[in-house]
């Protein structure tokens, strides 16, 4: 999710999937414009689900949560909000299939 944005290095609200085939593909319309704040960007916590969807758990005092579609020009919808307070560095795994477990500020 996310990628450069021109040469000042900001990053994009706009997803990217990439493919053998067809490379780096943009998702117009799964634009997500809370992937910025106050100018600033930090990669997001991003796994696929079981359905190919992209399930993204936003950074940096963000709480939202989005599953993106990827198919032709993509598709966004915010289905919740961490229920705790995370760091842009917290660490999160996929541990089973469309479970994912993040450590909150206090681990």
């Amino acid at each position: 999710a996310g990628g450069k944005s021109g040469s000042n290095r900001a990053g994009s609200t706009i997803p990217e999937v990439w493919s053998p085939k067809n490379g780096f593909t943009a998702l117009p319309d799964a634009d997500i414009q809370a992937m910025t704040t106050n100018g600033n960007w930090w990669y997001p916590h991003v796994y696929v689900n079981s359905e190919g969807r992209i399930i993204i758990i936003m950074a940096n005092g963000n709480s939202d949560v989005y599953l993106v579609g990827v198919d032709g020009r993509g598709s966004v919808e915010k289905v919740g909000n961490r229920p705790f307070a995370s760091d842009k560095l917290g660490a999160s795994i996929m541990y089973d299939i469309n479970k994912v477990v993040m450590l909150d500020n206090n681990g």
